[in-house]
């Protein structure tokens, strides 16, 4: 057996317009169904059990009765004014069809002015035991003037909502005729829902008193076309309405909607629909999600917006033109309520055609978290006035890759995140931070901004800022940075400026005592030439590669203060190939535990300040030091704390380390537990004087047990008496070679 499939069977990309549905063609081959006044026609299919159920009521007013006509023969009388369900099995064949089944024509009509009130198709329970789930392969239904003119003609008289215990399903469904007026006084909630046949439903000219049509045509996937009667404007909520009709192409909404607080996922999936004007609002307190994920949808023009009598009340609008990929134009009025306050998150995410917004006068949002994320053709944001309710911008424009410069509202709520606010905005080349606002994040806000040339923050006291992580990572273009005059909550630097090739400087003010972490915040830096740290990190416990690759950098002076607690310095100045002078902290880091790598690389490095604060001068903890220093034009070290194991060499004869004196000070025995070689000064310039001066301080740490010490290419190794080896070989180390 046969049935209509939809129009397309081809699944169409995500990104590609789906095009127009065609008209429906109703077969020739099915019966003739005809629009008479006081008469309700309907054609069936003889699925399944062939097994059918009229549910009636009707007014006598001068007449009698009422009568169904089966289609093949045999009639019922009905004479019972109130709900009778009358049942029918066929016993013959109908009509064939090239569908596959065939089909019989009902009839429900009456005596003289016999009034109609109600003809629904319920489930057939004698022989299908009752209201569960059953096609009852209802295919048209034609409702004439003057029939099912009450409020029992509502509610899910069509519904398909399936399941054991549910009303009949109606998946066969193709067109409804309704009556030019209905007595509508309640809702005709989900009353077509999951009908996903249904082509075509022709709506009364007249409902004024319709109410709620929450999910009323809800998973109509082939309904092509829709007129909600234009006087029925005290409609509450249109939540779900044509929610996944996939297939609708247009709608045509009453004069105005002033009663309705809902456009809830109204028009949510509807893949098929290119534009819809909204009239005018004033209640609706949520359209959230109202137009998600329609993939054709091209333009929505909104008569007005609401208009709440309170101030500060909600609209949520989150999620509205979720994933609509060809929306160019949303037309808002010139003006909107301030007493509005909408909730923008997620409103055009993916909406990769829009180009312009202009949002009217007084429009005000709490939230603008990921409103524009992936709108890779934005180029232009416009907000005429203030803010006042905003506290995030987080995402707010994410993705947006023609973005290249943004007029940021004047003002906004008491705090502001910026959290990925600009995040891979790749056109992007100036962004100013109006003075007024007082931020909470500024994580990866210009992550990837690969043309952003200046930034200017607030030039002000900036005390809500908690973080800066990633905030510029990548901006190879990045010349300049304004920064806060205070930022005493900042607590994370980590990765802030990450490969800003063309930094050159940067100042930062002297309140960053809460900064925990500066972890690889200049790193790939190669431009940057001059550095203003605060006096004062106090609360800072890793500089791990902070600097490294800084190439331009010829001084540095770190913080004189950090944490007690920092842990270590790995590749803090790795590759800083034009460093000479560097001053470390003068508050010693007791808790030291590795130096690895940290002037690896430091060709040029000539003076290293408050090395002696490095580490503990007790015995623990011990500090590893894999540090290999190449080229370094450093004469002289000395290390007052203990170590796991030290590396200080050079890489062959020919790129010998410049280190001519080497001095561990730390006498605490137990220490060298790292694998062989624990000292590793190979191809050094150390003299025999200065070798001797090391074996001295090595011998003062007291007998060990197997541990070696590689002099292999230092320049004073070969004048060594065996006298002056023994003075640590007799301790238990072996010298290579």
């Amino acid at each position: 057996m046969a049935f209509n499939v939809p129009w397309y069977s081809v699944p169409i990309d995500s990104t590609t317009p789906i095009p127009t549905p065609p008209d429906w063609v109703r077969p020739s081959d099915w019966p003739v169904i005809t629009d008479t006044e006081n008469e309700v026609q309907f054609l069936v299919a003889d699925t399944g059990s062939k097994a059918f159920s009229i549910q009636t009521t009707f007014i006598k007013n001068s007449g009698t009765n009422i009568y169904i006509d089966w289609g093949d023969g045999t009639s019922n009388t009905i004479s019972n004014i109130a709900s009778t369900t009358t049942e029918h099995v066929y016993s013959t064949a109908g009509t064939p069809c090239s569908r596959g089944y065939t089909t019989f024509k009902i009839r429900v009509y009456g005596d003289a002015t016999c009034a109609i009130t109600n003809a629904r198709h319920l489930s057939n329970s004698t022989v299908t035991g009752g209201g569960t789930y059953y096609n009852v392969g209802l295919l048209e239904a034609y409702f004439g003037n003057n029939t099912c003119n009450t409020t029992a003609f509502a509610g899910t008289n069509f519904s398909s909502l399936g399941g054991t215990g549910s009303v009949a399903s109606f998946e066969l469904l193709e067109y409804v005729k309704l009556p030019s007026s209905v007595f509508w006084t309640t809702q005709i909630t989900a009353m077509f829902y999951n009908c996903n046949s249904l082509y075509k439903v022709v709506m009364p000219t007249s409902a004024s008193g319709l109410t709620d049509l929450s999910n009323a045509f809800n998973g109509c996937t082939n309904l092509r076309d829709i007129e909600i009667p234009s006087n029925a404007t005290t409609i509450t909520s249109l939540a779900s309405t044509f929610n996944n009709c996939v297939d609708l192409r247009t709608v045509s909404l009453p004069s105005t909607l002033n009663s309705c607080t809902s456009l809830a996922s109204t028009f949510n999936g509807c893949t098929s629909l290119k534009n819809v004007t909204i009239p005018s609002i004033n209640l609706v307190t949520t359209m959230n999600s109202t137009f998600s994920t329609c993939s054709s949808l091209q333009w929505v023009r909104f008569t007005s917006l609401p208009s709440p009598a309170s101030a500060g009340t909600a609209i949520d609008t989150s999620s509205a033109f979720l994933n609509c990929p060809f929306l160019q134009n949303v037309y808002f009025p010139d003006a909107c309520s301030s007493n509005a306050q909408y909730g923008f998150q997620n409103t055009f995410q993916n909406a990769f055609n829009l180009k312009t917004i202009t949002f009217p006068l007084n429009f005000n949002a709490t939230s603008m978290q990921t409103a524009f994320q992936s709108c890779s053709s934005l180029t232009s944001v416009i907000w005429q006035s203030p803010i006042p309710a905003l506290t995030t911008f987080a995402n707010c424009f994410t993705n947006c890759t023609k973005l290249s410069s943004v007029t940021l509202p004047t003002s906004v709520g008491s705090t502001i995140s910026l959290a990925s606010t600009f995040d891979n905005c790749i056109s992007l080349s100036s962004i100013t931070i109006p003075s007024g606002w007082i931020i909470t994040s500024l994580s990866f806000t210009f992550n990837n901004c690969q043309n952003l040339k200046t930034i200017v923050l607030p030039n002000n006291t900036q005390n809500s800022i908690t973080t800066m992580t990633s905030m510029c990572i990548t901006c190879p273009k990045l010349e300049s940075i304004t920064m806060p005059t205070s930022m005493n909550l900042l607590n994370n630097l980590s990765s802030a400026f990450t490969t800003c090739t063309s930094l050159q400087s940067i100042t930062f003010p002297s309140t960053l005592n809460a900064v925990t972490t500066a972890l690889s915040c200049f790193s790939g830096c190669k431009s940057l030439t001059t550095v203003t740290m605060p006096t004062s990190m106090s609360a800072c416990t890793t500089f791990n590669n902070t600097f490294s690759n800084c190439w331009s950098l010829t001084t540095l002076t770190m913080p004189a203060t950090v944490s007690a607690s920092l842990t270590t310095f790995t590749s803090a100045f790795a590759s800083c190939i034009n460093l000479k002078t560097l001053t470390l902290p003068i508050t010693r880091t007791s808790l030291l535990t590795a130096l690895t790598s940290t002037f690896s690389q430091c060709a040029s490095l000539t003076t290293i300040n408050n090395l002696d604060k490095l580490g503990s001068t007790a015995a623990t903890p011990l500090v590893t030091a894999l540090t290999n220093t190449n080229a370094n034009q450093l004469p002289a070290l000395s290390f007052s704390c203990p170590f796991v194991a030290l590396s200080l060499n050079g890489t062959s004869a020919t790129v010998m380390s410049r280190l001519n004196s080497l001095r561990l000070t730390n006498t605490s025995a137990g220490q060298w537990t790292g694998t062989i070689p624990q000292i590793n000064i190979s191809y050094t310039s150390l003299t025999t004087a200065a070798l001797n001066e090391l074996f001295a301080d090595i011998a003062a740490q007291g007998n060990v047990t197997a541990k070696t010490i590689n002099i292999t290419g230092v320049t004073g190794a070969a004048l060594l008496t065996t006298a002056e080896r023994s003075v640590i070989t007799n301790k238990g180390w072996t010298i290579i070679p």
